[in-house]
Parts: C-alpha cells; sequence; structure tokens
C-alpha cells in the first residue's frame, strides 16, 4: 500500500514538473478578417504572412526545411511591407478624414498584431534543430560497427559469462546483491557507479526484460565514452498519458587499464569498462515503477535542484528520480553519492 502512495505521487509529480514546449506566435484571426487588413486576399502582404505560417505549422510538424533563404526573405519582406512611408495625402494632410482612420486603423492593427521578430526566432530554432538531427545521423552512421558490436555483446552478457562457478570473481559480489534486493529475482538487482558495464548491465538488463521490456536494437548507440541502450515493450501499446512506452538507459564510461579489475567477461586484451554515470529516461509509466520497486533502499522524498521529486543512496551510488520539461517523460539518474565505494577492493575482486 505505502510503495502504491509512493507511485501514485510520483506520478502527480511528474506532471507537476512537466514543463510545456514554447508557444509559438500565430495570427489569432480567421483568415476573412485578416485578410481585410492585410490588403486584401489578393494583396502581397496578406499572401506573404499566410505562406510563412503554413512553412512554420510544416517545420514545427517535423518537415524538413528545404529552401531557408527563402523563408527569410519572405520575413523580411512583411517587415518592408510594415515599414512603408505614410501616403503623400495623409502627409499633406489632404487625405480625407475617414480615410485617415481607415489607414490608421488598419496599419495599426497590423503593427500590433503582427511579430516577425517571433517569426525569425522560430525558423531559426527549426534550422538549428534540423542541423542538430543531420549531426546526429552522420554521427548514427559512424558508429554502425560499433552498434553491430554491441548488439553481439549484449546477447553474451544476458547469457551466462565466462567464468565457471567456482572461480567467478564477481561471487561474492553478486551473493551481497542479490540479498540486498530480496523482493527481485536473482542476478537482477546491481549497482553502478565504478562496476564494469558488462556486470552491471546484464543484471539490470535482465531485470528490464522480465518487465515485459526488449531492446532496441536500431537505437543502440556505442562510443568510447558512452552506451546507449533502449527498451521498448514487447507488446506494442501506449502508455495511459498517451505516449508510446520506452526507457532508455545510457551509461557513461571509462575505459579502466587497471590490471587489479577483472573483466565480467574474459575476452583478449580486454579491460574493465567502468560505469561513471547512468541516466534512466522514459515514460512515467515505467520509469517511475522502476524507481519504486527495484531500489530497496530508505526513499528521501524531495530533493535540492528543481525537478528532483526522490531520492535513494543506494552504497556508492546516489539514484535521483526527477521530472523534464517534457509532458510524461521523467529520469533517473546515478551519480557520485556521500560513499565512494571499491568494489574490487571490498569483495576481493580480482
Amino acid at each position: 500500500m505505502k510503495k502504491l502512495f509512493i507511485i501514485v505521487f510520483l506520478f502527480i509529480s511528474v506532471i507537476l514538473y512537466s514543463q510545456p514546449e514554447n508557444n509559438v506566435f500565430r495570427l489569432k484571426v480567421s483568415k476573412e478578417e485578416a485578410s481585410n487588413w492585410l490588403g486584401g486576399i489578393d494583396g502581397p502582404l496578406f499572401y506573404l504572412v499566410f505562406t510563412i505560417e503554413q512553412r512554420l505549422d510544416n517545420y514545427k510538424k517535423g518537415g524538413n526545411i528545404t529552401y531557408i533563404a527563402d523563408d527569410r526573405r519572405i520575413i523580411q519582406e512583411i517587415r518592408e511591407h510594415l515599414n512603408i512611408d505614410m501616403p503623400a495625402s495623409l502627409r499633406s494632410k489632404t487625405m480625407p478624414k475617414k480615410e485617415v482612420e481607415i489607414w490608421l486603423e488598419r496599419w495599426g492593427g497590423v503593427q500590433e498584431s503582427l511579430c516577425i521578430d517571433c517569426y525569425e526566432k522560430e525558423l531559426s530554432n527549426y534550422a538549428i534543430r534540423q542541423e542538430k538531427k543531420q549531426v546526429e545521423e552522420r554521427v548514427a552512421k559512424q558508429v554502425s560497427d560499433s552498434v553491430k558490436k554491441a548488439k553481439t555483446d549484449s546477447i553474451a552478457t544476458s547469457n551466462k559469462v565466462n567464468f565457471p562457478e567456482s572461480k567467478n570473481p564477481y561471487r561474492t559480489l553478486e551473493i551481497n546483491l542479490d540479498i540486498m534486493s530480496k523482493n527481485l529475482q536473482q542476478h537482477r538487482f546491481t549497482v553502478f557507479r565504478g562496476l564494469d558495464l558488462n556486470f552491471a548491465d546484464s543484471r539490470f538488463s535482465r531485470y528490464l526484460q522480465d518487465r515485459g521490456l526488449t531492446i532496441d536494437d536500431k537505437s543502440m548507440v556505442v562510443t568510447p565514452t558512452m552506451v546507449s541502450i533502449k527498451y521498448v515493450p514487447k507488446v506494442f501499446g501506449g502508455s495511459a498519458s498517451g505516449w508510446e512506452d520506452y526507457i532508455t538507459v545510457k551509461y557513461t564510461v571509462k575505459d579502466d587499464s587497471d590490471p587489479h579489475k577483472v573483466p565480467y567477461i574474459k575476452m583478449e586484451k580486454a579491460h574493465c569498462l567502468v560505469i561513471q554515470k547512468v541516466e534512466i529516461m522514459g515514460t512515467a509509466d515505467i520509469v517511475i515503477p522502476v524507481f519504486v520497486q527495484y531500489w530497496d533502499f530508505k526513499m528521501t522524498i524531495g530533493g535540492y535542484k528543481r525537478g528532483e521529486m526522490a531520492s535513494y543512496q543506494a552504497l556508492g551510488d546516489h539514484v535521483v528520480l526527477s521530472g523534464t520539461n517534457k509532458p510524461g517523460i521523467c529520469k533517473i539518474t546515478i551519480d557520485k553519492g556521500s560513499i565512494e565505494a571499491d568494489y574490487y577492493s571490498t569483495f576481493n575482486i580480482k
């Protein structure tokens, strides 16, 4: 009952801490109303304004920016239309009073109702997003060989390790971890920081797969200092909030050549790939139950930083649950805490 209350509390916290995306500027009048003070439905200003808004709407949905120079030209032309001089008859005070009132109402309304800087800022944001996406795609292509290797290693870590049970140097640590997690199956609970990636990930991966998740091989990324693995439900379906469920585990690692640190999986000239930090991000429907059920330690509600909802101190791991600026998405961060643990010395892993 207590854990059910905690889960409900944390779900509410995610909603409170989720920040909506910044709103974009759009004309808040109908096409017919706008045409009356944008020079008529066939007028150039009316055409330019609605053209740029349609293009920005397309970019907002993820469309590619093909002619950004043309988009910027349209925005500049709108600005020039709004900076036109007063008609000569208005300056010379020969324009009839009624026409003066109509002219001032028309152009004054346009000046107050349009935000050209908003258009420019929004276009720049989409251009940056597209450039970032292109860079990510190039990087993904460069590490394709690493991804294939990671897939092979992941399959290996899910099976029996290379040590005979009687000669497994990690055996004492495994026994103690199993004692700490009586609510989980054996070989599921792990601490993370300071341990070989293959050891910690094999245990945590088994736990996630016990929960009905499977590795999304296409999204796996491996670099010399980072390994990212995405899990999705084996049975396709969305979360209760309407988002597609997922959880991504990102390890920040360091290749440690210390001869006293024995790799979990014996390979020729292998070193320990030691975990420095872990970030677990995904939909709240998955992340919050994992946070509550996986760590059987005293939970501290709240935190020092904005968005922090709860935390544990699990040996050398400081485990924090926090919200993000994306609705329905939260994350668990595992970083250095108040204890610096050396598991290799403590549990005689050699």
